[in-house]
C-alpha cells in the first residue's frame, strides 16, 4: 500500500496536535472542560500546537483511483478508568502505526473510560462528540494522517441515555457515527439499562477506494447487518468491541469473526479490548476466512495487508453474493 501512497503524496506542512492533559493551573495552555453527566467529576485538556511536515494525498493525483493494497492496524489495549491515560495509549499507537504506514487504525469499544467493577461506568463517563475526548481523537487523526475506528459513549440531545458510537475519524474529520443497534442484554448483562439503542443501519465508508461497513460487538452475532454491509459493496467488515469472557467466548469470537468474512467474502478487523472482563483476540480475516494477524491478551498492535486481487480472486472462486437467492 505505501507505494501506492507514497506516489500520491506531497509534503507540506501542517500543525501537530500533541494532546496531552493538564492541571487547570497550567495558565499557558487553552483549556476545555467537561462536565461527565451522572457524574461531578472535571477533566481539563490542553493541546499543544507544534510544526510538522505531514505527507497527505494529492488528490488531483489519486483522485477516484482505488488502491490495490492497505496498510491496517488494529491496536488492543485495556481501557482504564482515566480517559487522559487512555487518549495517551491511543495517541502512543497512531504514532506508531502511522511510521509503519498503516492507513487504518481500529480500536476498542468503550474508549473513554471502563471499569470491570461498575458496568455503568462507561455510560455514566460519557462525553459529547464536541466534548475533550473526540476532540482528541481528531487532533490524533489529523496529526498523523490516518484514519482512526473505534466506539465511545456520547450524549445527544435525542436520548436520556447516552449512545454507544461507532466513529471513523479521518484527517481530523468525522465521517461517520454510528449508533449500536444491538445492545448486550446476554450472559446476564444488560446493556439497555444504561445506554439508548441506535435505530439506523449505518453507510458505507470509503477510504482510499476501499469501503468499510462498521459493526460494534454484539453486532457480530447478527448475520443480517454484516449481509447488508456486504450488498451494499463493502471490501472490509470491521467491529469495535469489549468480547466479554465467559466458557466459550473465545471460541464464539473466533468463529463469529470468521463466519462473517467467508459468509460475505469481505476482510475483517476486529479489535476488542482486553481486561479482566474482557477476552482481547482483536484479529484481522481474509474473504477466505484466514486469519492474517491476531494478537493475544496483553496490549498489542497488530497489522495486516488488504489486498484487492486477493478479494477479487476470493470472490470470482466463491461468489455467494451473485448465487444469493434470498433479499434482506
Amino acid at each position: 500500500m505505501m507505494e501506492n501512497r507514497k506516489t500520491c503524496a506531497n509534503p507540506i506542512e501542517k500543525q501537530e496536535v500533541l494532546d496531552t492533559f493538564a492541571d487547570e493551573s497550567a495558565a499557558s495552555t487553552k483549556t476545555q472542560q467537561c462536565r461527565y453527566k451522572g457524574t461531578n467529576a472535571k477533566h481539563s485538556y490542553h493541546s499543544r500546537i507544534t510544526e510538522r511536515p505531514l505527507y497527505l494525498p494529492d488528490f488531483d493525483a489519486c483522485d477516484n483511483v482505488a488502491m490495490r493494497n492497505m496498510k491496517v492496524a488494529a491496536g488492543q489495549f485495556t481501557v482504564t478508568e482515566k480517559p487522559e491515560h487512555n487518549i495517551s495509549i491511543i495517541s502512543g499507537f497512531t504514532s506508531e502505526a502511522a511510521r509503519n504506514h498503516a492507513r487504518i487504525l481500529l480500536l476498542p469499544e468503550g474508549l473513554i473510560a471502563r471499569s470491570d467493577d461498575d458496568p455503568r461506568y462507561t455510560a455514566d463517563h460519557a462525553q459529547t462528540i464536541d466534548g475533550p475526548f473526540v476532540t482528541a481523537l481528531r487532533g490524533i487523526s489529523e496529526a498523523n494522517n490516518l484514519a482512526i475506528m473505534g466506539t465511545v459513549h456520547l450524549h445527544e440531545d435525542t436520548a436520556d441515555l447516552p449512545y454507544n458510537c461507532f466513529l471513523v475519524i479521518d484527517h481530523g474529520r468525522i465521517l461517520l457515527e454510528y449508533r449500536k443497534i444491538h445492545l448486550y442484554n446476554a450472559f446476564g448483562e444488560r446493556e439497555s439499562d444504561s445506554i439508548a439503542p441506535g435505530h439506523e443501519v449505518p453507510p458505507l465508508v470509503d477510504i482510499d477506494g476501499w469501503k468499510f461497513g462498521v459493526m460494534t460487538c454484539y453486532d457480530i452475532r447478527f448475520p443480517e447487518l454484516a449481509r447488508r454491509h456486504a450488498v451494499a459493496g463493502a471490501d472490509v467488515l470491521v467491529v469495535s468491541a469489549a468480547w466479554a469472557r465467559g466458557e466459550g467466548k473465545v471460541d464464539h469470537w473466533m468463529t463469529l469473526c470468521k463466519a462473517r468474512a467467508l459468509e460475505n467474502t469481505c476482510y475483517l478487523m476486529a479489535c476488542s479490548e482486553h481486561s479482566g472482563h474482557d477476552i482481547g483476540h482483536s484479529m484481522v480475516v481474509d474473504p477466505a476466512a484466514r486469519i492474517l494477524a491476531q494478537s493475544g491478551e496483553r496490549d498489542e498492535l497488530i497489522y495486516a495487508d488488504l489486498n484487492r486481487d486477493r478479494l477479487e480472486d476470493v470472490r470470482r472462486i466463491l461468489p455467494v453474493l451473485k448465487n444469493r437467492r434470498i433479499t434482506l
